[in-house]
């Protein structure tokens, strides 16, 4: 689900069973872009991704993994003139907060140069969608089914919108629709045939319609054929191409309280909202009408979607460059992943969904699209209200404690919930989506806990069989920490290493021949917004977040010996609780 209003954000602090800490020791240089360290390798554990690390470690990065309190890794760092170095403290359990070594109730951040990283500044979010807490709920609940013959085999009558789809008469036919805040007198204004024989028809509130296209916040002949051709009937059309990415929407099932397995249509249902005007709500996808009979639901597979953003022009222009009709283009793919969602994993394996991960899913969707929906360099990554730059200036927040929608001016609210599943999801499909790109279609497919099925999925998309639950806690273990790592690294500086950051990334054909899958590279030093780093760390850090500290500053000399560094991190309370699912990562890095 996605929230339209655009607000300022005031910044404080914000299933793997212990705490992973992960000391970054990021080593930058001021002037010169190259390679500015030497790091003797102490004796560390033997790593399972042998490329990656070797990858990496030709880079300039080493792990430390399950450092024993007492042992001495003795790391020395070379060749370090005018250079900072970085600590990131990564926090993996779920549920329990943690102190942090030197940490202060009132901490100390950072101003850096060319832009900030303080409490308090406003920040412009990326839009989201302000979906009532309730639809998002329903959709992450395990609803129940009634096992039983199908609808198809039971014979009964459909009590849907339409149940001819002969009788569908642009222009002509009409249907009232149950939404989230009422009713919606609607009339068809387009229909289109899809790939695979499926119908998509679009309806349009009867007070949000003009043949005027010059008419702001409606929908218009020509903005209905966009919405049919970019979801439907384009050569790249959000219909397929995320079916390709998550799944199916809608199919054989068993249960006798659902809608037909055989339902051939999908509506897009345009109205005004909460009759709010541009932003707000841009849509939903809301399970119930999938349900049977739902005293609230339509029998149909269905979004309902704002009108009036998607109608929304500037400068007497109207165009899906623009940030409303591109946003909501993106917000349908977004709202699609949704409803595979449901049906992959509600449907066919009968398992709930924690919102964090499947809001992960579909803001991924944004940025695999984007560059078929709004052009290259678009999406949640790019622009003024990146997601990026906002997780970087909130790694303090819980990754899987989703914010309530109403939760717009307050610490961690969700406008940083959406953040930081979209930067992680990024992530993720630069990194970890596998040769065949197959990780988001195994993620919303498993059945497993939620972070220990998306180590799996991780397994799965690289081509481990029937992955365990340890293969698939290390595999996300190790995803959660480098991509906290990457909150320091600037690619306009140096070249990244493998495994971090957010390159390019292309496969050829993915979608269809000559239809590439494109990942644009994005910066999170990019932004007028710069990470949120300390000089003096908070006291605690919270489940599943990082925290960033500058240890040292502009060293002049030409070496540092860690040794009593690492000695007094490892010998701490906090690494003590459970060692072997603590990281140390020294990173060389020009600044």
């Amino acid at each position: 689900m996605r929230n339209k209003t655009i607000q300022s954000i005031s910044r404080r602090t914000i299933s793997f069973t212990g705490l992973l800490l992960l000391l970054l020791i990021a080593i930058s240089q001021l002037a010169c872009p190259e390679l500015v360290g030497l790091i003797e390798e102490p004796k560390k554990e033997e790593e399972t991704d042998t490329g990656a690390k070797a990858a990496a470690s030709a880079q300039g990065i080493l792990h430390f993994s399950g450092i024993p309190s007492g042992t001495n890794p003795s790391p020395t760092l070379t060749n370090l003139q005018n250079a900072d170095v970085f600590i990131i403290y990564t926090n993996l359990n779920t549920t329990q907060s943690y102190a942090i070594p030197n940490g202060a109730a009132t901490p100390v951040q950072l101003s850096l140069q060319g832009g900030f990283s303080l409490q308090g500044q406003a920040v412009e979010p990326a839009p989201i969608n302000q979906v009532p807490d309730f639809i998002t709920e329903f959709n992450n609940s395990k609803v129940t089914l009634i096992p039983g013959p199908s609808f198809n085999q039971q014979g009964g009558s459909f009590n849907g919108p339409i149940s001819d789809p002969n009788a569908n008469t642009v222009g002509v036919t009409t249907r009232t629709w149950r939404t989230s805040d009422g009713t919606a007198a609607t009339t068809l204004r387009g229909s289109a045939t899809m790939s695979n024989g499926k119908k998509v028809l679009v309806w349009v509130g009867n007070n949000d319609y003009s043949t005027n296209e010059s008419t702001n916040q409606v929908m218009t002949p020509n903005r209905v054929n966009t919405v049919l051709t970019k979801f439907g009937t384009d050569a790249a059309n959000i219909y397929d191409m995320t079916k390709k990415l998550y799944g199916e929407e809608w199919g054989a099932h068993n249960y006798n309280n659902l809608i037909s397995p055989t339902q051939n249509e999908i509506h897009i249902v345009y109205y005004d909202i909460n009759n709010d005007g541009a932003w707000g709500v841009l849509g939903y996808f809301w399970a119930v009408n999938n349900i049977l009979n739902h005293s609230n639901g339509n029998n149909a597979l269905v979004f309902f979607m704002d009108s009036a953003t998607m109608g929304a022009m500037e400068g007497g222009q109207w165009n899906l460059t623009l940030q409303g009709p591109g946003v909501m283009m993106t917000t349908l793919a977004h709202e699609f992943q949704h409803m595979i969602h449901f049906y992959e994993k509600q449907i066919l394996k009968n398992t709930a969904s924690p919102t964090w991960l499947n809001e992960l899913a579909s803001t991924a969707s944004e940025d695999i699209l984007a560059n078929y929906i709004t052009g290259s360099n678009t999406g949640p990554l790019f622009g003024n209200g990146s997601r990026l730059a906002q997780f970087a200036a909130t790694p303090i927040c819980n990754l899987t404690a989703w914010a309530s929608s109403q939760d717009q001016n307050v610490d961690c609210n969700i406008f940083d919930s959406y953040a930081h599943v979209t930067s992680f999801g990024t992530f993720l499909s630069r990194h970890y989506s596998g040769n065949n790109f197959n990780f988001f279609k195994e993620l919303v497919a498993s059945t497993a806990d939620s972070t220990t099925g998306l180590g799996q999925a991780i397994e799965r998309a690289k081509g481990t069989t029937n992955p365990t639950t340890t293969q698939g806690n290390d595999a996300y273990a190790e995803a959660f920490v480098r991509w906290g790592a990457s909150i320091v690294l600037n690619p306009a500086k140096r070249t990244v290493p493998d495994g971090y950051g957010y390159p390019a990334k292309r496969i050829a054909n993915f979608f269809a021949p000559g239809r590439d899958l494109i990942l644009d590279q994005a910066n999170i030093w990019s932004f007028p917004t710069k990470p949120r780093i300390y000089s003096t760390p908070p006291a605690n850090i919270q489940p599943m977040s990082h925290i960033v500290v500058r240890h040292k500053s502009n060293i002049t000399q030409a070496s540092l010996d860690m040794n009593a560094d690492i000695t007094a991190f490892t010998n701490s309370a906090v690494l003590n609780t459970n060692s072997t699912f603590y990281k140390t990562t020294i990173l060389v890095q020009a600044h």
